[in-house]
């Protein structure tokens, strides 16, 4: 199953390079806070998005091993896997990626969108096949993805990938750059 999801999560985050590089941004403030973060980077091209899912983070979205994290190969990202075995959604895998040459418009034509905000940003849902993205604006010419999907098991109606993505990135949304 693991085999198949991560490559499958990997196609619907489109557009990014397969470098990794970067560096740690502030954690975002905590869930329920009004602070903001102390210092934001000043372009994506600082964001490592692995270091995006805080400890903080990872308890809120289910992820127990923040060090478990996968690079992708075909965008810059990660993606960790989650196993509930025997509770309810079972398994299921989050991603987070950057993308700093392509934003929101840039996004191919016969996706079928649905605009929502994140904060005060911009975005637009994404559901392609069982992975729901949350692409949300970071300048023209950029934007970060936070996704979810849900395993092939029984449970996997109980899951709800698209709740599960747009609480990954209310989460992460405070630690992007600003345009």
């Amino acid at each position: 199953m693991r085999a198949r999801v991560l490559p499958l999560l990997a196609a619907v985050l489109v557009g990014c390079s397969a470098e990794t590089g970067g560096t740690p941004v502030a954690e975002p403030s905590a869930p329920g806070s009004t602070g903001t973060p102390s210092a934001r980077p000043v372009s994506l091209a600082e964001v490592d998005p692995c270091a995006l899912l805080t400890e903080e983070i990872a308890v809120e979205v289910g992820v127990e091993d923040v060090g478990a994290g996968r690079p992708s190969k075909i965008s810059r990202g990660c993606g960790w896997f989650v196993d509930n075995w025997g509770q309810e959604g079972d398994a299921y895998t989050v991603a987070i990626s950057v993308d700093e040459t392509r934003g929101l418009d840039d996004l191919p034509s016969d996706l079928d969108r649905t605009p929502l905000t994140v904060g005060s940003r911009e975005a637009v849902q994404v559901e392609t096949y069982d992975v729901c993205s949350i692409i949300m604006y970071v300048s023209e010419s950029s934007r970060a993805d936070a996704s979810a999907v849900g395993s092939d098991t029984s449970t996997l109606d109980e899951f709800d990938s698209c709740r599960m993505a747009l609480r990954l990135a209310e989460l992460i949304e405070p630690a992007l750059p600003l345009e």
